[in-house]
């Protein structure tokens, strides 16, 4: 194992990529320490509910850090690429028509640091 550098020695993909990593290991410390007090039922459900909060504030993030109203679906995507590069995703977008497109993630951080347990849980999937 390699040691630490100072913080100066580290380049900027380096860099990226370790708060990639830690980014997806802090859901899962958040997700388990959740299940210890109040259940794996009730942590789903809050899981859910904090998904469906972020789904709402998201909007507004959004069109903020992109500094305008999107004009259309394709302004959209570039920004949601540039976000979901951000913290770590794998991802690409398939635009069926100017109206319709998805996101396919190959690739994520929560859920490479997801524990063994959860896998086909439901909880994260690629």
């Amino acid at each position: 194992m390699e040691p630490f550098k100072n913080a100066d020695e580290y380049g900027c993909e380096e860099l990226l990529s370790s708060s990639q990593g830690f980014f997806g290991g802090q859901f899962w410390i958040w997700y388990q320490s959740v299940e210890q007090v109040v259940g794996k039922d009730k942590a789903l459900e809050i899981l859910h509910r904090l998904a469906h909060n972020f789904a709402e504030l998201e909007v507004a993030f959004v069109k903020e850090l992109w500094g305008k109203d999107f004009t259309n679906l394709e302004e959209l995507t570039q920004c949601f690429d540039v976000i979901h590069k951000m913290v770590g995703y794998a991802c690409s977008w398939t635009m069926e028509n100017e109206y319709s497109g998805y996101e396919t993630v190959s690739d994520c951080p929560v859920f490479n640091a997801m524990p063994d347990e959860y896998q086909g849980s439901g909880i994260c999937k690629l």
